[in-house]
């Protein structure tokens, strides 16, 4: 197997993939992004379970659900709003501070609260080559929002994606799949997700975003 070479931050390419001439352009992103995160989804679960992920042992079987469209928001806020030890969440898009009626900005109540009552809440965000990007103004805000309420915010290294939507709650229940923090991730789009309750699986995810912090130069317990 050939080993994986770095890349630079560029969009992906829609050209590789089949899609009916009649959907208008963000009907066909919707649909893109849809079938990226189940296969992204599935692909990671996978990985993490195989006898070879991080050279570990596999994990046990696991209680998967699936979360469809604006099924995901509601079990990811009452899965941090038991929190009792440690959140995790990573995310290429994370748009908070606009409406505290929003769906990202409940999410972002709900971290801040859980961080109050003691909750180790640590948020990975990517960090856009171009800082004065849309992305990166949108972050900065998220990103300060969460700091004056107690988050440990990190960032990613801009020479490589962080494409992953992940939230991990007290090293057990794992989300993992397209669903971006934005209205459109949350409430709008065609999204897909898993929630995926292991230990074991929370584990290897935390581990893996942890070793994303350290290279974007953070100091991470």
């Amino acid at each position: 197997m050939s080993p994986l070479l770095p890349w630079k931050k560029t969009r992906t390419s829609e050209s590789s993939f089949s899609l009916p001439i009649s959907l208008d352009r963000r009907s066909k992103q919707r649909a893109f992004g849809a079938k990226m995160g189940l296969w992204a989804s599935l692909a990671l679960v996978q990985f993490l379970v195989t006898p070879w992920a991080f050279c570990s042992t596999p994990c046990p079987p696991s209680l998967v659900q699936v979360l469809e469209d604006d099924r995901f928001l509601p079990s990811v806020l009452s899965s941090v709003q038991k929190a009792s030890k440690e959140i995790w969440v990573a995310t290429y898009h994370f748009k908070a501070g606009i409406h505290p009626r929003s769906a990202p900005d409940r999410l972002a109540q709900e971290l801040i609260k859980a961080a109050k009552r003691g909750v180790q809440v640590q948020v990975l965000l990517e960090k856009p080559e171009d800082p004065l990007s849309e992305q990166a103004r949108e972050h900065q805000k998220t990103a300060s929002l969460l700091q004056r309420g107690g988050v440990r915010v990190y960032w990613d290294t801009p020479q490589r994606r962080s494409h992953m939507k992940v939230v991990v709650v007290d090293g057990r229940f794992a989300f993992v799949g397209s669903h971006n923090l934005t209205r459109g991730g949350l409430r709008d789009n065609h999204e897909l997700s898993l929630s995926v309750d292991s230990p074991c699986v929370a584990e290897k995810v935390i581990a893996y975003l942890k070793r994303i912090a350290k290279e974007g130069g953070n100091r991470v317990p």
